[in-house]
């Protein structure tokens, strides 16, 4: 089994992508005699999974972080489940960014896991970020020890390519295919083909904020059978009787589920698109029977919302970090459950940059501060919105959902673009 398990850890890919400044002009980026360097830790922050989220077993569990305070000299960034590296790339950060994102794919096994990214520079300084996880289902018996006739010599690791966004690299000799963006892993079923438009006319999703993947059209499919993070795309095949989910094929066609049709943006035509309804819903759990001794629990009074909301630099200048502040409160009787701050920067209503901060639990009248690191690169000089969303999947019922947002306008400085 730990040859085996060694031998799997070792397929694991890393796709990194360099976050660049597009509206900077080439002839800046020819003239510049020096990459900055960057000092201390590099900051890691890990968007997807969430923490304490619940995949079924076998779904593909989506990993996207985000190096920040990085550079040229960041050696190395590995993936580790429970301290073991299920995926590693050297050199990931050729262009000497100062930030760049990561992603991974991982076939979910029973139990409950720990999945960490780590960012180590070549001083041996490093910078971490761990996410606790639960993947339902039966734990798998360990198999009997290999006898000496059947064990075989360890393999040594595949390279792993690295992709950065500006550049397109000589692909490395592997024996398997070079990856892409939101690769899943090799071990998914098939694509579902069937009622599927041609690639080129099919409408596309975006995923706004993270979204689970259900295994059919409604809440009551649960638990979610995957998830993708925020920016991740699919293809729609089917649509839902009542227009509201969504059947989609994602991570290059190799995972399928239903989706909701609020957490996502489309592109594309979706007339023609077949209907389907989906599995039969499961059969209700029946309620568990009243004990007259045991009260009522009280009903949940929970009200999060966004009492202050800043930047700095103010107004936010392009191609440099901007510290974005927000302070949650929980105005409620009873306390929240953990959840999500969305910060994004849009430009004519389209995403030009996002964050994601991990709100925790708050009691009555309990507040936290949150400060998050954005970047924005796109359309100098021009008037953008920032706009702050605490619960944005809705995960905490609320008594009021109405004030779980605030936006601030302003212009972008053109900075250094």
């Amino acid at each position: 089994m730990m040859n085996r398990l060694s031998r799997f850890i070792h397929t694991g890919w890393i796709v990194a992508s360099v976050v660049m400044a597009s509206g900077c002009t080439l002839l800046e980026n020819m003239t510049a005699e020096t990459t900055p360097l960057f000092d201390g830790e590099p900051m890691v922050r890990l968007a997807s999974p969430l923490p304490n989220e619940i995949y079924a077993q076998g779904a593909a569990v989506n990993i996207l972080g985000r190096v920040e305070n990085a550079g040229l000299d960041v050696a190395v960034v590995e993936i580790l489940l429970n301290g073991e590296p299920i995926g590693r790339a050297e050199d990931p950060n050729v262009s000497g960014a100062a930030a760049f994102t990561v992603t991974n794919s991982w076939p979910g096994t029973p139990g409950d896991h720990v999945i960490t990214l780590r960012a180590l520079r070549a001083d041996g300084t490093s910078g971490e970020a761990s996410v606790r996880i639960t993947v339902q289902g039966e734990t798998v018996a360990a198999l009997p020890p290999e006898t000496e006739a059947e064990a075989t010599p360890e393999e040594p690791p595949l390279p792993t390519p690295i992709v950065p966004a500006q550049t397109q690299p000589t692909p490395r000799p592997s024996p398997t295919p070079a990856p892409t963006r939101d690769v899943a892993a090799p071990t998914q079923p098939p694509p579902d083909t069937a009622a599927q438009p041609p690639t080129s006319s099919a409408p596309t999703i975006s995923v706004i904020s993270g979204a689970n993947i259900r295994s059919g059209p409604g809440l009551v499919f649960d638990p979610p059978i995957a998830s993708l993070p925020a920016g991740a795309t699919g293809t729609i095949v089917a649509i839902s009787p009542d227009r509201q989910w969504y059947r989609i094929t994602y991570n290059n066609g190799l995972g399928r589920g239903w989706i909701n049709a609020a957490v996502v943006t489309t592109t594309g035509d979706l007339a023609g698109l077949p209907i389907d309804a989906g599995p039969a819903a499961p059969a209700p759990q029946p309620p568990a029977a009243a004990n007259p001794e045991q009260p009522a629990a009280p009903a949940a009074n929970t009200d999060l919302s966004i009492t202050f909301f800043a930047t700095t630099p103010d107004p936010l200048v392009c191609n440099q970090q901007a510290t974005i502040t927000v302070i949650v409160v929980n105005t409620g009787s009873t306390p929240s459950a953990e959840t999500t701050l969305l910060v994004e920067d849009l430009y004519n209503g389209q995403r030009q940059a996002s964050a994601t901060a991990t709100v925790r639990s708050l009691g009555q009248n309990e507040s936290v501060e949150l400060n998050l690191s954005l970047t924005v690169s796109t359309f100098f000089l021009e008037g953008h919105t920032l706009r702050a969303r605490v619960d944005p999947d809705n995960r905490v019922a609320e008594t009021n959902e109405g004030n779980n947002e605030v936006t601030k306008s302003y212009t972008l400085a053109q900075g250094d673009c």
